[in-house]
């Protein structure tokens, strides 16, 4: 596992991220309800606007769709690899596993991840610095990870 393998699957959710507020902005702008009066009279060959912005959605739902099934499919493989790697003392490392999925899979934040395991943020630091060594990150690449 690499340092570009876990970074990847952080980028593709949070590029998901922006592209869910992209879409809620498009749809936004196409109920608005607001009146365009200009007082000139419409060309038959112009499109609308509401057809441009239709246009526009529908291929940003399209765009949204795949990068979903994408960012499941990245986020399902590097679970997998996260698990693998802990078979064997799993028992021994169960939470540092788990701090690694919900950091990585689930792009949980440190404060996020203590509440769902029901541990102190500073225990989440801990078990985040033992997982990514055990993994076989040098300490640089553990912290460039937990200030990402």
């Amino acid at each position: 596992m690499t340092l570009e393998e876990i970074l990847k699957v952080r980028f593709l959710s949070r590029k998901m991220k922006r592209e869910k507020s992209k879409l809620k902005d498009l749809q936004e702008s196409l109920t608005n309800t607001t009146v365009r009066l200009t007082g000139m009279p419409r060309s038959p060959n112009k499109v609308s606007v509401i057809d441009k912005v239709s246009a526009q959605l529908l291929d940003a739902e399209k765009a949204f769709a795949e990068l979903e099934s994408q960012v499941a499919e990245e986020s399902k493989t590097l679970a997998d690899k996260i698990q693998s790697a802990f078979a064997k003392v799993i028992e021994q490392y169960y939470f540092e596993c788990q701090t690694l999925i919900y950091r990585y899979c689930c792009d949980y934040n440190f404060r996020k991840i203590a509440q769902s395991i029901k541990f102190s943020v500073a225990s989440v630091y801990r078990f985040h610095q033992v997982g990514l060594s055990y993994l076989g990150f040098n300490e640089s690449e553990i912290l460039y990870l937990q200030a990402s």
